[in-house]
């Protein structure tokens, strides 16, 4: 049985840069092809909005995404007030499949969160990202 509380330390943050996924997977044994595999696992599923800066309206939205993802974002997310029931897929082109297709959107520039996006900028992460594509 999963814990809320055992969560908090134990998961990264969605808006976590790069170097903080490499510290937090380090101190769980894990390298840096570990948890760019790991992050694949968010080709299920969906996120408040709230949990990738969309639901305060302010289209607080990384710069890094693809523009047109962005806006779909926005058009989804900002409403006023912001409702937090409001959910995106993960991975808006497979999110009920269990399949590489995360990896795929990551290098159109459509991951969802900040720590998806993390994943490109460093090298290392970056080839395991192209790696796991097939």
């Amino acid at each position: 049985m999963s814990l809320a509380k055992e969560v908090t330390g134990n998961l990264p943050s969605p808006f976590s840069n790069f170097t903080t996924l490499q510290q937090l997977f380090a101190l769980k044994g894990l390298n840096v092809k570990d948890f760019v595999a790991l992050s694949g696992a968010h080709t299920i599923g969906a996120a408040h909005c709230d949990a990738f800066g969309q639901s305060t309206g302010n289209n607080d939205v990384d710069p890094s995404l693809d523009s047109t993802y962005a806006q779909t974002l926005r058009s989804k997310c900002n409403t006023n007030p912001p409702d937090p029931t409001t959910t995106v897929d993960m991975d808006s082109d497979s999110s009920i499949n269990f399949d590489s297709d995360y990896f795929l959107i990551l290098t159109q520039n459509k991951g969802l969160f900040q720590s998806d996006a993390a994943l490109l900028t460093n090298s290392a992460s970056a080839n395991f990202v192209k790696l796991f594509q097939r």
